[in-house]
C-alpha cells in the first residue's frame, strides 16, 4: 500500500474585537478563546 503524507488544519476562526481608533479589545472573547479552545487543542496534539 503507498504512503501518504497528511496535514490536518483546525482552524478556528475569532473575530477581531478591537476598537480600530483606541487600539483596545473591547469584548474579553479573544482571550477567552485563546485560553479555552486553542490550549484544549495542544492537550489534544500532546495525547
Amino acid at each position: 500500500m503507498n504512503r501518504i503524507n497528511l496535514v490536518l488544519l483546525w482552524h478556528m476562526h475569532q473575530p477581531q474585537y478591537r476598537d480600530p481608533e483606541t487600539g483596545r479589545y473591547v469584548l474579553p472573547w479573544t482571550r477567552l478563546h485563546a485560553l479555552k479552545d486553542y490550549w484544549g487543542m495542544v492537550k489534544i496534539l500532546e495525547e
